[in-house]
């Protein structure tokens, strides 16, 4: 994707090094000094290689066609030279002679007289690949250094504010450079078109906004003019590379550019779709949730006579958290879609990864979502924890009542999946004060806890467990547990897996009046 869009090649036996000057004026004019250092993983040895001949070095950003400049490294250096004891690997070194010092002739850079040799920092591409060498050679570009910006006073932090909101309102380097490679795409003299020309001159003027707080003038910029009007719209028709991704080519609003971009665009093809993103019913899914909302169910039944309360009132509270929740998911998906135009967003199971299917090299995207992904959940969680002086059971009560009710909503509606998934790390997020608090039931039984508990000899003994007293209540606490019509009594099944009626073995949940709970929490 990053070849067909963005129309990045990598290019063999290139290198990408930090420019430095040489001192000791050894260098001719014109001519560089390069030395690549690597560890050689076959021979366990650190390998060094000079380079030689007639290399192409450029600096970012490449917009005049001066700002490539044809130069000779000079390769492995002699040893009366001052770089024979000290290598200076992974740098490539500038002369120091000539009239005019190359990284001053290259694009970007810094300002004034530092950009006449090296500024700290600056990166270079060396290419040394003779069939990228350009046939012609362009005087390299010269602008006037643009006056400062002062004030004939102390500055204050209402200055800096007001810059501040000024360079965010005038900064005009994307649309510069974006004006830029279409005029250079559909001209028929490229980038050597006078109006790439001009701007190039104010991508330079730009660039340097922030240290200068000189803007550039929005009128100033050349825009492209597109000379294919669309039959109907009367529009003009967009070069068809321009297109971002998602979108067709084929709608009408776009022609066949005859450029390198054109051509690169049109033979790349991707595949259309993505499995990933496809809506497809999975029945297995809604069985292994009703397992778990079985096993969870048995559990919290425990305690259902204190979280009746609140478990019944937090039902409305609960569809306004899972309405905020899934609004905030939907912006991430859009947000994080790869271009704002395309017709697919990312999909809630890639956010629930952490992940973009489409753009995983782009590494400060992914984290981005993931950071954002993190602090929804952590908003959901803390939503459900409450006050630092609510009881366990009120927030055992409204994580319950969370899980209940977006269970019975179903997977295929957007957002509750993943809901669902953080309201599970939620429930065994219990420490062991709360869980000390919640404790009243037999020993042998929590094993089987869904939430973190401590070993058994750490506990004391309980010998006796908090129920209903008749029978109404038994059916009507129930329902608030599961949240559906409760079934006949011969399709409910055991808890245990054993056989209908009877007692359980001692150290399990004692008597008749229990066993008949726990069997119909876990009738789905």
């Amino acid at each position: 994707m990053g070849l067909k869009h963005k129309a990045r090649i990598e290019v063999p036996n290139s290198y990408t090094l930090v420019g430095v000057c040489d001192e000791d004026r050894y260098l001719k004019a014109r001519e560089i000094y390069a030395c690549i250092q690597h560890f050689d993983h076959k021979s366990g040895e650190i390998k060094k290689e000079f380079i030689k001949g007639w290399v192409l070095v450029s600096r970012s950003p490449y917009i005049h066609p001066g700002d490539c400049q044809r130069l000779y490294a000079i390769g492995e250096p002699p040893e009366d030279s001052p770089f024979s004891k000290h290598h200076l690997p992974n740098c490539v070194v500038f002369s120091s002679r000539g009239y005019r010092a190359v990284p001053n002739m290259l694009g970007g850079g810094d300002l004034g007289e530092m950009s006449e040799t090296c500024s700290e920092l600056d990166l270079f591409n060396i290419i040394p690949v003779p069939d990228l060498m350009p046939p012609h050679e362009y005087t390299p570009a010269e602008y006037p250094s643009a006056d400062l910006n002062f004030i004939e006073r102390d500055s204050t932090i209402d200055d800096v504010a007001d810059f501040m909101v000024q360079f965010i309102c005038n900064d005009s380097v994307a649309a510069i450079a974006v004006n830029h490679l279409i005029i250079a795409s559909i001209a028929k003299d490229g980038a050597r078109n006078f109006n790439c020309i001009r701007n190039a001159e104010l991508h330079s003027m730009a660039v340097d906004f922030f240290k200068t707080g000189v803007p550039v003038p929005a009128d100033n910029v050349r825009k492209p003019k597109y000379s294919r009007p669309h039959p109907v719209t009367g529009l003009g028709l967009r070069p068809d590379w321009q297109v971002g991704h998602g979108r067709d080519p084929g709608d009408g609003y776009c022609y066949p550019c005859d450029s390198v971009l054109g051509k690169l665009f049109r033979a790349v093809e991707l595949p259309f779709g993505n499995p990933a993103r496809e809506e497809i019913p999975n029945p297995e899914a809604f069985q292994k949730s009703n397992a778990i909302l079985k096993v969870l169910a048995t559990h919290v039944a425990k305690y259902q006579v204190k979280i009746k309360a609140t478990y019944i009132s937090a039902t409305p509270w609960v569809q306004a958290l899972l309405a905020r929740y899934t609004l905030e998911l939907n912006h991430i998906c859009v947000s994080h879609t790869i271009a704002i135009e395309s017709t697919e967003r990312v999909s809630e199971v890639e956010v629930m990864l952490g992940t973009n299917l489409e753009s995983a090299e782009n590494k400060s995207l992914v984290e981005r979502m993931k950071l954002q992904t993190e602090n929804l959940a952590d908003f959901v969680r803390s939503e459900l924890q409450g006050e630092a002086d609510d009881e366990p059971h009120d927030w055992l009560a409204r994580a319950w009542r969370a899980y209940t009710l977006t269970s019975s909503v179903g997977y295929d509606k957007f957002g509750v999946f993943s809901f669902i998934r953080s309201l599970t790390a939620e429930m065994a997020a219990y420490s062991e004060a709360a869980l000390a608090k919640l404790d009243s039931f037999a020993e042998d039984d929590r094993d089987s806890w869904p939430w973190p508990h401590k070993k058994k000899s750490e506990y004391k003994e309980s010998n006796s467990v908090e129920h209903p007293s008749s029978e109404a209540e038994v059916e009507h606490d129930a329902s608030l547990v599961t949240g559906v019509e409760e079934p006949e009594a011969d399709e409910i099944p055991r808890a245990d897996g054993g056989e209908e009626g009877g007692e359980v073995e001692e150290g399990g949940v004692r008597g008749d009046e229990d066993m008949d709970l726990l069997r119909v929490c876990v009738r789905r």
